[in-house]
This record gives structure tokens, C-alpha cells and sequence, in this order.
């Protein structure tokens, strides 16, 4: 056994020196050509394992579901010349070369057609080049060689919603769920996506089991400031301004760089008649991003403080960023 190496999957990807940080691993024993390789699994959602067995041959191991594996065996010159390929085309889109990288990964397509995450990988090249239609193909295809990968679906959702098509990006991100009942991302993007489509109740639902949600994957999960504005934002849309309060302050606390979150708690501040507060406030989101509604609320409330010309400066400028309401401010309190 001691012959035998394993290739370790990190982060996505293959690694031929590091072991994932995992505490526990499933040992599988897998007949390949004369030899035994043995294969450690360090999740029951990834599909492939690569092993070097002691006859010096490369085991393709696929899992096609949790208990049966089907095994295709590859030269090390065949591996190799995939592998390496694969890897140039991380390297590309690491350095922003996305059609360089697109290049590479249908050269890897081409020679392990198999491999459900080449798809996924030149999806991505084709989304981070905005070919939307293009990497809803291959995420598409991905899904087809591998139907409960999670990732493919959350890529194709997030290209849906790049496309508007919330209510395809509504059914990916409901299947990512399915698949794995504690993605969180998953719930963040369908609560943005249910908020699109007007289902402000829905969107809270999902947002709430993120925010009650208390097991390891919190720790990774990034966007919990988002979460909170978010969830704050859908309860001032509903009018339940009391409620929305403590949330977007937790929000403030939790990240005071985002605009988004000055916004929220702007807007909030001038529908309780808060104007002071609500200047304060998109003043400070203004300083970071220059955006129609922090300047149409502020504009609005410097008119409420008796501010007219500043305030119809700022309904101006909300204007000329697209903020449709301005023009109609404009003609009612600017004569």
C-alpha cells in the first residue's frame, strides 16, 4: 500500500502534495488492471478520484452513485497531457486570460469529455467574459454528465439571473438545495432572486435560515452584512420598518464598506421621517458609490429640512443615474 499515491483534491481542485483538512476519510478499495488503488473520499458530492497504482497506471474513478463505481484507465502520458492542460487553463483564468483559458479547457474537454467540472470550468471563462448563453451551455452540459453537482447548478442560476431569467436562476438555486440542504449560497441567492420576482415573504425565508442557521458551513459563508441588509431591505418594502431597523444597524456593524447597506438604512430613515439621519447616511453611501437612490433620498430629504436647492441638485443627479422617480420629483418640488 505504501506504493500507492493518491492524488488529494483541494479546493476543487488536484493536488499532488496536500491532503484536504478533513478529520474523517472513506477508504474505498478499487480493482484497477492487476492492481488495488486505494482511494480516499473526502466528500460524498465529488464525482471523480484520481490514484497512481503500483503498476504505474491512472485510475479514472467514477463515483455514479454512493455505492456502485465505474473505473476507466488512462496512460500516464494521457493523464498527464490532460492534467497539465486543465491546469494551464486555471493558470489563464487566474490571470484574467478567459479566452486563452477557454482554449485550454476545450482541450481538456476534448481529451477527458467525461470529466463533468471541465464544463463547469470553461463556463466560468465564458461567464467572466459575459457570455452568459455560453456558460448556461456547459453548466448545462456538466449537469447532464453529473446531475447532483451543486456547483453547476449555482453557476448556471447566477448566469440566469445575469440574463433575467430569475425564474430558471429561481429552479437552479431550488436544486442546489436539494442537493445539499445546507448550502448556504444557495439560500442567499434565491432570497435575491425571490426578492426580483416580488416575493418579499419568500426571500425572508431564506435569509432567516441563514441567519438562524448554526452549523460548521457558517464559518465560510461570507456575505452575512448582505444577508441582513437584505432581509432589512425586504421588511422596509413591506412597510415593517420596526422590525427592519436592528437588522440593517447589524448589517452597519458587521461591514461599514458596502454602500448598499448605507442605502438600506437611508431609505429606512426617510420613511420614518428621520432626515437628518437619512442625509447622514446616504452622504456616507455616496462615498463610496455613486448611485440614483442614495441621491434621491437625500435629495428628498434636504427639501424636507428646507434645503431646496441642494435637495433639487441631488434629485438632478438621481435623474441623470436612472432613477426614474426623480424626473417627477423634479417637476413637483423643484419650480
Amino acid at each position: 500500500d505504501d506504493a500507492i499515491s493518491p492524488f488529494y483534491r483541494v479546493n476543487g481542485n488536484f493536488d499532488f502534495f496536500e491532503k484536504p483538512e478533513i478529520d474523517s476519510r472513506v477508504i474505498h478499495k478499487c480493482n484497477v488492471g492487476d492492481s488495488i488503488a486505494i482511494v480516499e473520499e473526502s466528500s460524498e458530492n465529488w464525482n471523480y478520484f484520481y490514484v497512481k497504482t503500483k503498476s504505474k497506471i491512472y485510475g479514472f474513478i467514477l463515483k455514479s452513485n454512493f455505492d456502485n463505481y465505474s473505473i476507466e484507465n488512462y496512460s500516464t502520458n494521457e493523464y498527464l497531457k490532460w492534467n497539465n492542460t486543465l491546469k494551464l487553463g486555471y493558470y489563464k483564468y487566474s490571470q484574467q486570460d478567459y479566452q486563452g483559458a477557454i482554449i485550454d479547457y476545450t482541450k481538456a474537454i476534448e481529451l477527458n469529455p467525461k470529466y463533468s467540472d471541465n464544463y463547469i470550468y470553461r463556463g466560468n471563462a465564458k461567464a467572466a467574459l459575459q457570455d452568459f448563453r455560453g456558460s448556461i451551455i456547459d453548466y448545462s452540459i456538466s449537469i447532464s454528465i453529473d446531475s447532483k453537482s451543486r456547483l453547476a447548478y449555482l453557476n448556471r442560476g447566477i448566469s440566469n439571473e445575469f440574463l433575467k431569467n430569475n425564474l430558471d436562476a429561481l429552479n437552479d438555486y431550488t436544486k442546489c438545495i436539494e442537493i445539499d440542504s445546507v448550502f448556504l449560497l444557495a439560500y442567499f441567492r434565491r432570497g435575491v432572486v425571490k426578492s426580483s420576482l416580488d416575493d418579499r415573504s419568500g426571500a425572508i425565508k431564506d435569509y432567516n435560515f441563514i441567519i438562524d442557521y448554526a452549523g460548521p458551513e457558517k464559518e465560510t459563508f461570507k456575505d452575512m452584512a448582505t444577508v441582513y441588509n437584505n432581509k432589512a431591505y425586504c421588511l422596509v418594502e413591506l412597510g415593517n420598518y420596526t422590525e427592519a431597523k436592528p437588522l440593517v444597524d447589524k448589517a452597519i456593524e458587521l461591514d461599514k464598506s458596502l454602500w448598499y447597506i448605507w442605502d438600506t438604512r437611508g431609505e429606512l430613515n426617510f420613511r420614518i421621517e428621520k432626515y437628518q439621519e437619512c442625509i447622514s447616511d446616504m452622504t456616507q453611501a455616496l462615498q463610496i458609490e455613486s448611485y440614483g437612490n442614495s441621491f434621491y433620498y437625500r435629495g428628498l430629504a434636504n427639501i424636507k429640512i428646507g434645503l431646496k436647492l441642494d435637495g433639487c441638485l441631488d434629485l438632478s443627479k438621481a435623474n441623470e443615474l436612472g432613477k426614474n422617480e426623480a424626473i417627477t420629483k423634479i417637476q413637483e418640488l423643484c419650480k
